[in-house]
Order: C-alpha cells, then sequence, then structure tokens
C-alpha cells in the first residue's frame, strides 16, 4: 500500500489543532502515513503524534495570510507520492484519509464539490456553491502536481484551491462524500475565508441546537457545542 503524506498549517488554534489529532487518531487508513504540520505562530502549538513539524519565521502577524509561505515550507519534506491537506480547523471522518487515497489512484488530483461549512460560533451552516474546484481542506494530489502548485503558491494568489484546479485539467471532483466538514468560528486565529468573520452571513442557515451538525457527523457534534453563541 502506497504511502500518504498529511499537510496540516497551523498556528494560534490550540483547540482546534487538538481535535485535529482527535480525528487523524482514528483514521482508518492502515498505510504509512507521514504528517508534516507546519507551524508558524507563537506560542508554538503542542503535537503530540510524532509530526514533523516546520516552524517558518518571521511568525505570523495578525492580518497576514502565511498558507502559501507554510506550504512551500512542507513540499522539501514530503515523502510519499499521494499528499493530503487536513486542515487544523475541520472535522474529518474516519474513513476519510482511506477514500482520498484510494481516489488518488484515479487522478493526481481530486476533490469534492458543494463543501459544507458550520460555523459553530454563530451556530450556522451552508452548502457551498463550488462545483468547479474542491475547498483545500478537502482536496489531495499526487506528487507529480507540487510543481504547479509550487507555482500558484509563489503568485501570491489568495485562494489557492481555485488556482489548483483551473490549472491542472486531469482532476476528478467527486459529489460530497460528507467526510469533512469546513469548520469555521473555532477559538483563535481565524481563517482567511469569509466563513470565519462576522457580517458575512449571507447564505447561512440558523441551527441553534447543532441539528444539522449533527446530521452531519453525529454524536461528534458533542465536541462543538461548547463553542457556541460567541462574537465569530
Amino acid at each position: 500500500m502506497t504511502g500518504i503524506t498529511i499537510i496540516t498549517p497551523t498556528g494560534g488554534r490550540p483547540e482546534a489543532f487538538a481535535l485535529c489529532e482527535f480525528w487523524m487518531r482514528r483514521q482508518t487508513w492502515a498505510g504509512e502515513r507521514q504528517w508534516i504540520v507546519v507551524d508558524d505562530s507563537a506560542p508554538e502549538t503542542a503535537c503530540t503524534m510524532r509530526q514533523e513539524i516546520v516552524r517558518p519565521r518571521p511568525i505570523w502577524q495578525p492580518g497576514e495570510n502565511t498558507q502559501a509561505r507554510n506550504l512551500l515550507a512542507a513540499f522539501p519534506l514530503i515523502r510519499n507520492g499521494k499528499i493530503v491537506i487536513v486542515e487544523d480547523d475541520d472535522w474529518y471522518a474516519p474513513a476519510y484519509l482511506e477514500i482520498m487515497a484510494s481516489r488518488l489512484d484515479a487522478a493526481p488530483l481530486v476533490g469534492e464539490r458543494n463543501a459544507r461549512y458550520y460555523n459553530v460560533a454563530t451556530r450556522q451552516y451552508m452548502t457551498c456553491p463550488n462545483v468547479k474546484h474542491s475547498s483545500l481542506c478537502q482536496s489531495a494530489f499526487r506528487i507529480e502536481a507540487i510543481p504547479k502548485l509550487t507555482s500558484i503558491c509563489e503568485s501570491a494568489k489568495k485562494f489557492l484551491d481555485i488556482e489548483l484546479f483551473k490549472m491542472c485539467p486531469d482532476q476528478r471532483l467527486y459529489e460530497n462524500s460528507g467526510t469533512c466538514i469546513g469548520i469555521k468560528g473555532m477559538p483563535g486565529r481565524k481563517g482567511i475565508g469569509s466563513g470565519h468573520r462576522s457580517g458575512a452571513h449571507a447564505g447561512w442557515k440558523p441551527d441553534p441546537n447543532l441539528s444539522m451538525l449533527q446530521s452531519w457527523v453525529g454524536d461528534d457534534a458533542d465536541a462543538y457545542r461548547g463553542y457556541g453563541e460567541r462574537p465569530c
């Protein structure tokens, strides 16, 4: 079984990263697994699963978008032919890595349409209308896609996922499997997407009791109950 490399940029989100470790610890993937964590904040993020940790400098400052820089810092360490992006604040089902690794046998770039987002601070949800690209949090690629992704990261584009799927015609987009939920509104450093910010909720639907989240992730919704009804 071919190994996979996970890349997770992080920093300033200790609660979210602890959950990320929990979701990764229960994965059903049985092959070789390398996990690269790129942490560019202070204080340093606690990593407990023998990840390979990269600490780019200078450290992140509020208002900066260091996603591209941090991905570039991870690329030289990749040891496996299949790479899966796992974002630090999102939910992943136990079979996620196994599913994505299998899909990479069919195409060098894979992802899912119609991303599901949930803001745990405001208790709102939405299904995104993305049909031509996959959110980075639910994208995976083979090593041969690295040159194009490197070029995109070096071009200073904000939304790397959109550019990646534009530049790689040899791709496969799947219907949403429900194995990844883009979680917004966790404590700490905010993400670059609009769903992390207050006043950006057009198209979002209320879910005050976490009913929709529970329908998506089952009992895992309990992990997010303590973060609701806070300012985003």
